[in-house]
């Protein structure tokens, strides 16, 4: 079994907390009002276990500095970041990779966000919230 790196940091906007593994981000939680917060928040949504580190891989040590200036209200793009989708459906994935294209200040209605994922008919799938966005 895969055992997922971790790792909790503040923010302006509170707590963050990520696990990964290998070269993909898996989860990332954020606003809480503590490291323990945040790492429990993490826990509880993650099916491996995880192990803590202090010393962090080149870029997550980059992506917590992104992180870090987007919570002072600095633009940053976070699309190129590696994610770990595999734990979703099919369609969930390509919600999540349509939803990445949406640039800062833009908004997509369900049906707009559900045809860009290719499944025009699918905003109601989309609105009920089949699955939650953990990334």
């Amino acid at each position: 079994m895969t055992t997922a790196l971790g790792y909790a940091f503040p923010t302006d906007l509170g707590w963050m907390a990520m696990t990964w593994a290998e070269d993909r981000l898996i989860r990332l939680t954020f606003g809480h009002p503590s490291a323990a917060s945040a790492t429990a928040s993490l826990e509880a949504d993650v099916d491996l276990p995880v192990r803590h580190v202090d010393v962090l891989p080149d870029w997550i040590a980059e992506l917590v500095s992104r992180l870090q200036s987007y919570a002072a209200g600095n633009a940053e793009r976070f699309d190129d970041v590696p994610l770990d989708l595999s734990y979703l459906s099919d369609f969930q994935a390509r919600v999540i990779r349509a939803c990445r294209k949406i640039t800062r200040g833009r908004v997509r209605s369900y049906g707009e966000l559900a045809a860009a994922a290719g499944s025009p008919g699918a905003s109601r799938a989309l609105r009920n919230r089949p699955f939650h966005s953990d990334i």
